[in-house]
């Protein structure tokens, strides 16, 4: 995913070579924003928007109270209103695997930066948010997300714990590269002060180990 632009009230992004717009947007500051799930296009080259999309569009945002009564929606209605575009529709699944995507990619893109997507009645359907997760992304990977960044070690997944290599960090986001030695002290004490306040049921054991596998220090 990259992320071409991003406004208060629109998103422009690219997926697998396609760039879309997620419109909508609800801005909540500098470090978070917010956006309707239905209102995801295709970017195209631009053309005259045909009447009956014209309608639909007006129909969907007249049920927006934001647009409630704006000269907009009966301008689309308007046919001598000219009207082009570079948007063209997609269907539901479509949408939903853009804002998917997003939510799974977004850290690694914007580190720092909340993302979440709502219908039109206010639920939440998914978020990226930038609290501390720890994830073991197989038997042998463990990443954690803190602040914006991202850190991966090598180990092994055991009962209710992980083995982590401590020589094995590396830095994902937001630059890819291997952590210096010095760096790995320092992370572990900023984990230790944030970790408890993850729910004791989502805390796995953290060991970090030597090359040796003999243990340095553990977080729980």
């Amino acid at each position: 995913m990259r992320v071409i632009s991003l406004g208060r009230e629109n998103l422009d992004i690219e997926l697998s070579g396609t760039a879309y717009r997620i419109c909508g947007g609800f801005g909540r500051g500098e470090s978070s924003s917010v956006f309707l799930a239905e209102e995801i296009y295709k970017i195209v080259e631009e053309y005259p928007m045909p009447m009956e999309e014209r309608n639909q569009l007006a129909d969907r945002l007249s049920g927006i109270p934001a647009f409630a009564g704006d000269k907009f929606i009966s301008n689309l209605r308007n046919p001598e209103f000219p009207y082009t575009t570079n948007l063209a529709d997609i269907d539901r699944r479509e949408k939903q695997r853009v804002r998917e995507t997003v939510c799974a990619e977004w850290e690694r893109a914007n580190p720092g930066y909340d993302i979440s997507f709502y219908d039109e009645e206010g639920n939440l359907l998914c978020k990226a948010d930038n609290r501390m997760k720890v994830l073991t992304v197989s038997n042998s990977c463990l990443e954690i997300h803190m602040d914006g960044t991202i850190v991966r070690f090598e180990g092994e997944l055991r009962k209710k714990e992980f083995a982590a290599l401590a020589e094995s960090m590396v830095w994902l986001c937001p630059d890819e590269r291997k952590a210096a030695d010095e760096e790995f002290d320092t992370y572990v004490k900023k984990i230790k002060e944030n970790y408890k306040t993850l729910p004791r049921k989502n805390r796995l054991r953290i060991v970090f180990v030597d090359d040796k596998w003999k243990k340095l220090c553990s977080i729980r």
